[in-house]
């Protein structure tokens, strides 16, 4: 259990009002609390209501409505409505997240072999997973090598669009930001820089719960 989980024991549960004022403000501990006072209902919903069996995919899709829900919250795109408590918002993108998830085509493990080969990358060190993806100075050589592994899987088959790419391109396949900008359409380098940050607090937070899931942090 992580020091968020240990300081959110035992504490009342946060009001709508308290939860989006703290995010608001910045608030990093609010945010926590917040993930974690849903979490495990979230997981339990997304099996009946969803047809999420998968626990980690559920927690991996919550993740990522959680980082929406931060950032609209953040940029005054959201306000508390009548209603409609946090929770039925929060649930509801990831709702709309997975179901047009479903629309794209899945990407399988064996899709990501096809294309490390077609590349010629697969022993070239530098085509491993970025070690900027990584926790923990001191790990071992094998947790490492089960960490690049994970980070591989969740890159390439648990991160949306257009995250996807954008990892592809910059840190798997070397390009810079212009070149990204100009592939996907952005309109220069900078958006590109913005997005990549973004997409890497997804990532962060989907690689923290993968990690602890496998005992690996």
């Amino acid at each position: 259990m992580n020091r968020f989980a240990n300081q959110f024991k035992g504490m009342n549960r946060l009001s709508d009002i308290e939860l989006v004022s703290g995010i608001r403000a910045g608030d990093d501990a609010v945010k926590s609390a917040m993930y974690l006072q849903y979490r495990d209902e979230f997981v339990r919903w997304a099996a009946g209501n969803m047809d999420i069996a998968d626990a980690g995919d559920a927690l991996t899709l919550y993740t990522d409505a959680c980082v929406v829900a931060w950032d609209k919250i953040s940029d005054g795109r959201y306000e508390l409505k009548a209603g409609v408590t946090f929770k039925t918002y929060l649930f509801q993108i990831a709702k709309y997240m997975g179901f047009n998830a479903r629309r794209k085509r899945k990407i399988t493990m064996e899709d990501i072999e096809r294309y490390e080969t077609s590349v010629k990358r697969n022993d070239n060190p530098e085509y491993q997973a970025p070690d900027v993806f990584l926790t923990g100075t001191g790990d071992d050589q094998e947790t490492v090598r089960k960490k690049r592994s994970i980070v591989k899987e969740v890159v390439f088959t648990g991160m949306a669009e257009p995250c996807r790419s954008i990892f592809r391109y910059i840190y798997y396949e070397k390009m810079s930001c212009s070149m990204v900008a100009e592939k996907m359409s952005y309109s220069g380098a900078d958006t590109v820089k913005a997005q990549s940050y973004r997409c890497k607090r997804k990532l962060k937070a989907a690689l923290e719960e993968r990690f602890r899931k496998y005992d690996l942090i």
